[in-house]
């Protein structure tokens, strides 16, 4: 038999989770997070999605592979959205991630080549190469991508990178809520999956029977 004080503690935990808010661990956009490649006025029914870090060597040879996956089926059989993993081991990716989401703002067209291009020289922004850096002189050398990859202006990218602290953070939010440890890693259609470094004929062979049939 129920005593008194079981009976209250039931109640006051049936009214708790009848009463409730819908809480979001972060906030929730009004578009899907993630940078689209080449994206389509309608969405095709196959997404893949390559979750990357700006100063991981891995995630620069991953790139161009899911890119020319893309080119191959066309923005109209396949959707690529590149998220952002900020890894806390790669002591600049965060600096060098805040830049790509003032480039996406101001100059979008522009958006792949400033993520290539520092992705290109991830190893410039090792912590082994940068360990003697102040972040001055790391930001130095960012914007001195930035501009030749982009055009953007110096002193404008110098003066405000530093605005997208908030973006960064939540697309770091955004890749642990869907459980992404590690970079680059992948997703079809919102499913996970395991592979190291696909290469171009590995990902005709899986994605032909989701995209053309089998």
């Amino acid at each position: 038999m129920l005593s008194a004080l079981s009976l209250w503690l039931l109640v006051v935990a049936i009214g708790c989770s009848v009463g409730d808010d819908i809480s979001p661990p972060i906030p929730v956009g009004e578009t899907e997070p993630g940078i689209r490649y080449n994206p389509a006025a309608v969405k095709p029914k196959v997404t893949l999605e390559i979750f990357i870090d700006l100063n991981c060597p891995y995630s620069n040879d991953a790139l161009p592979v899911v890119k020319q996956v893309a080119d191959h089926y066309g923005n109209n059989k396949l959707d690529l959205v590149v998220q952002q993993l900020v890894l806390p081991y790669h002591r600049n990716a965060f600096l060098c991630t805040q830049g790509l989401y003032l480039i996406e703002e101001f100059l979008p067209a522009t958006t792949f080549a400033y993520m290539e291009a520092v992705l290109a020289r991830s190893s410039d922004f090792s912590t082994a190469n940068t360990v003697n850096k102040t972040e001055t002189e790391v930001l130095d050398m960012l914007a001195d991508i930035a501009v030749s990859s982009t055009g953007i202006d110096e002193v404008f990218f110098k003066e405000n990178i530093k605005s997208y602290r908030s973006a960064t953070t939540l697309t770091w939010k955004y890749a642990v809520t869907r459980t992404q440890a590690g970079t680059p890693s992948y997703s079809v259609n919102g499913v996970d999956l395991v592979s190291e470094s696909p290469s171009f004929n590995d990902w005709i062979e899986f994605l032909d029977p989701l995209i053309n049939g089998a």
